[in-house]
């Protein structure tokens, strides 16, 4: 993120954290998992944090008061690794369009979607050997009585080697929502990607116009790799707005969309 992180139109953003609360409250025995997806540069990781924090605070501070474990996931990790880019017949271009959505491994994100999902093998046997698959939950309590999933890892993404960190995020057997943010989430357009964007209970598109998301990429590649803002700004308006223009147009596939306050705020919710 840059040093000018954006924030998004308070009244939208109650709106959409006591959503994903209500969502939660009405089955709190399953895991909730939250996609939000928007162009680079349109301020994803700070706004997922945010809901997170929104949505933790609307749970504890409701009449029936519920702790609820709420964890962000980046997409991040799902790059492909560089050797890969370098085998592909198309390697040259690979290299140049790195973030593009063909670049990234939407099966292997997938199938961590699908991990983080199901209940632990040990779960699942308890229950049935209770006689109630869904019995995890004491009826007079909203405190789990056993760990329902099993630790999930995840990958992280070293900006400076350029490369994914395999099992370097732990997505804990406490978490009861994981809100995942990325620029393809909401992308259907292969088969895998379709799949993921499948795993998710509500989807979040972060609207930012285009011109607003490459000023601030310009910045964040200027402190991140200490080069003229020149060659900073070719990038933010090159590759990185080619995808960007892709990923808007993933918006109608959203369950909700959250506005910059830097963009006029009309509401779909």
């Amino acid at each position: 993120m840059s040093g000018h992180p954006p924030v998004v139109d308070a009244a939208e953003l109650r709106r959409c954290a006591t959503a994903i609360a209500a969502q939660y409250r009405r089955a709190p025995q399953h895991r909730l998992i939250i996609g939000v997806a928007g162009r680079p540069g349109s301020g994803k990781t700070t706004v997922a944090r945010i809901i997170a924090a929104e949505v933790r605070s609307i749970l504890k501070n409701s009449p029936n008061s519920m702790d609820a474990a709420v964890v962000v996931m980046p997409m991040d990790g799902y790059h492909l690794y560089r050797k890969v880019l370098h085998a592909l017949p198309n390697s040259e271009e690979a290299v140049r369009r790195r973030g593009a959505e063909w670049t990234f491994d939407p099966r292997k994100l997938c199938h961590d979607l699908q991990a983080i999902r199901l209940p632990s093998a040990a779960s699942v046997a308890a229950a049935a050997q209770q006689g109630d698959r869904h019995n995890d939950y004491d009826n007079n309590s909203n405190n789990r009585k056993t760990p329902f999933y099993d630790d999930v890892y995840v990958p992280s993404f070293d900006h400076g080697v350029g490369d994914p960190v395999e099992r370097d995020i732990c997505i804990p057997a406490t978490a009861n929502i994981i809100i995942v943010e990325g620029n393809y989430l909401l992308y259907r357009g292969t088969p895998a990607w379709a799949e993921v964007n499948r795993c998710f209970d509500i989807t979040i598109f972060l609207a930012c116009p285009a011109e607003i998301c490459t000023r601030r990429l310009c910045r964040r590649h200027m402190a991140a790799w200490g080069i003229s803002e020149a060659e900073a700004m070719k990038r933010a308006a090159g590759s990185d707005t080619t995808n960007g223009n892709l990923v808007d147009t993933t918006q109608p596939n959203a369950d909700i969309v959250l506005h910059s306050v830097e963009c006029p705020a009309v509401s779909k919710m």
